[in-house]
């Protein structure tokens, strides 16, 4: 379920330091999409622009940190165990986890991966990597331009734009 209107803006009005009505002037309330770590909401900036705000959910740092101790504490019991010690690092296994974990609550590094993505693929006609808006990103919110048109799993939707969804599927494949 997404996170509280409420705490959402208060995260991205500490982020900006100034009230979210002057970043965005339209904020929806629902968000577009809602996930485990961040959630995104459909915003205009100033100048009109459709953008989508990917915020990271409130309070998910503290939350994650939780989790992963708990995690650690589960392998050293479980490391205690030579059957288990002997078919798997888990001291290897934890950090490897952790490490990623960590790089998923950080905005600036999702920018950079971003941006790096759009190069990779720039000669790609049949890829479409949003532009970030950098003005408007901080530790975390990240601004991306708004390209929602038609979901991937809208078989009748993508069926009345002319789209084969196999087409679809043999691309995403390559």
């Amino acid at each position: 379920a997404p996170a509280p209107l409420e705490k959402v803006v208060n995260q991205v009005e500490a982020d900006f330091c100034c009230p979210l009505a002057d970043i965005f002037p339209r904020f929806t309330a629902e968000p577009v999409g809602s996930a485990s770590l961040a959630q995104a909401h459909a915003a205009d900036l100033a100048d009109g622009t459709s953008v989508v705000v990917k915020v990271l959910r409130p309070g998910i740092d503290v939350l994650v940190a939780t989790d992963l101790a708990v995690m650690a504490q589960v392998c050293l019991w479980l490391n205690r165990f030579e059957h288990i010690r002997r078919r798997m690092n888990l001291d290897q296994l934890m950090e490897e986890f952790t490490a990623t974990t960590v790089k998923e609550l950080d905005m600036v590094l999702e920018l950079e991966n971003l941006r790096r993505f759009a190069r990779d693929f720039d000669d790609d006609p049949h890829v479409c990597v949003p532009e970030v808006v950098s003005d408007y990103c901080a530790r975390k919110t990240l601004t991306l331009e708004n390209v929602a048109y038609v979901k991937i799993n809208d078989i009748e939707a993508l069926a009345s734009w002319g789209i084969d969804p196999r087409q679809v599927a043999n691309r995403l494949y390559d």
